[in-house]
């Protein structure tokens, strides 16, 4: 029973992270449609002496690119978890030892030196 209920906590954050990373995926989207859409209207308006259309191609192009590789790399992190989480975390191979449950007291020892008589005792 606390396998499937740790199980079940497992599923929840990971669809809570899914339901963030679509979530920032769809405003980083729509910020970006907001953004061409703006220079679309600029280079309409003043089209000569603003926008080349050939380099807003190539920076469409690159941010192309630049999402395609980020998507590349959040699946190898995401697949990288899962194997680690298959290897080691369920095994328990990373697991620190327990601590111990008795320290031993401290024992203390006062120390005295008398400058005038020039001696140093050690009570126990």
């Amino acid at each position: 029973m606390k396998k499937l209920l740790n199980l079940f906590r497992l599923i929840l954050r990971r669809k809570l992270f899914l339901t963030f990373l679509a979530w920032a995926a769809f405003i980083s989207l729509a910020g970006w449609v907001w953004v061409a859409l703006g220079w679309w209207l600029l280079g309409k308006l003043w089209w000569h002496e603003l926008v080349v259309p050939h380099s807003v191609l190539a920076t469409v192009r690159t941010m192309l690119f630049i999402i395609l590789w980020t998507g590349v790399v959040l699946s190898f992190f995401m697949l990288w978890s899962h194997y680690n989480y298959k290897r080691y975390f369920i095994k328990g191979h990373r697991q620190h030892k327990p601590l111990e449950d008795q320290v031993p007291p401290l024992h203390w020892n006062e120390a005295t030196f008398d400058p005038m008589d020039l001696k140093f005792e050690i009570k126990t």
